[in-house]
């Protein structure tokens, strides 16, 4: 097998364990269901769209598909179904018009603003979808195939919420704040998360395992006094590399070991520390620089592999 077929195969095979995993996430969210006050007792909250959403953004609109599908598919294995299917009819409905739209519209907009809007849409078009679906086809169908009049769901729901007196006031006080609030809770959630997913899953994972050989081999060398400033290694350059470019740091030397380190721990350390860290170390720069001449203490810093302009750029 040749070296491209291979990497494509680890790629598929990559693809569709992280299809597995989020799916069964989101099937694990879904069982944590739970009532909201004013919604109707045969609606539940839970938070399956997250991985759905998340995993839509990282893999691609087609795995998310594939993680909505699994998600459905799971929960019908482990629950069964109470509703012939109407209700993981929705549910698929629902996940697809929530994340087709922010995915389709974020591939095109990779910025925060585009993030914030793409999930404003993608909130917008779910619920305009499933609002649409239920008036017209969801809820008739329901009450046909179930022998459970509209009169009587409607009943039902004016229990929890007084607003409700027929199918229009049910779409209008109840389905809608509850729709707007599901997939804006996730679209708030998967906002404070995607970077930090994409950051486990963009790095391949022996690049965090070399990064602890790494840092141990450092250990040892303070441990010995052996100087730090200027030396090198060949080791795990080309993880250094990837991490670099992750970062977009343009490292000019992945053999030195000050700037390797720091973007080691850039990537590990989180974000409060790392900032502690910067700020010392900058501290230290800035109380040295006066006492070297300045086209001496730019060498100490490239000795280090550390551009200083560069420097700026990773906190």
């Amino acid at each position: 097998m040749s070296t491209n077929a291979k990497t494509v195969s680890r790629y598929a095979t990559k693809q569709i364990i992280l299809v597995g995993l989020f799916g069964a996430l989101s099937t694990i969210l879904m069982l944590l269901e739970f009532s909201l006050p004013f919604i109707p007792p045969f609606v539940k909250m839970d938070f399956s769209e997250l991985p759905v959403i998340l995993g839509g953004y990282l893999l691609g609109p087609l795995y998310g598909a594939y993680i909505a599908i699994v998600k459905v598919a799971l929960n019908f294995v482990l629950n069964g179904t109470t509703t012939f299917g109407i209700g993981e009819t929705v549910n698929l409905i629902g996940s697809l018009s929530f994340m087709l739209p922010a995915v389709f519209y974020y591939k095109y907009h990779r910025t925060f603003k585009g993030a914030i809007t793409s999930l404003v849409i993608g909130t917008t078009t779910a619920t305009v979808v499933l609002l649409t679906a239920n008036y017209f086809v969801i809820f008739p169908l329901y009450a046909t195939a179930m022998h459970f009049p509209i009169e009587k769901i409607v009943a039902l729901a004016a229990t929890t919420n007084p607003f409700v007196t027929n199918l229009w006031t049910l779409m209008l006080f109840a389905l809608l704040p509850f729709n707007v609030l599901k997939f804006g809770l996730s679209s708030v959630l998967s906002l404070m998360l995607y970077k930090k997913v994409e950051k486990v899953l963009k790095l391949e994972s022996n690049i965090f395992s070399s990064g602890l050989k790494y840092l141990n081999f450092i250990r040892n060398m303070c441990a010995h006094d052996e100087r730090l400033y200027n030396s090198e290694i060949i080791l795990y350059e080309q993880n250094v590399f990837k991490i670099a470019n992750y970062l977009n740091y343009n490292l000019s030397d992945n053999k030195k070991i000050v700037v390797s380190s720091i973007l080691y721990l850039k990537l590990f350390l989180n974000k409060n520390d790392f900032d502690k860290f910067y700020c010392d170390l900058k501290e230290l720069f800035d109380k040295y620089k006066n006492k070297f001449s300045n086209n001496t203490f730019e060498l100490v810093m490239l000795s280090m592999g550390i551009d200083l302009e560069e420097f700026k750029k990773i906190k």
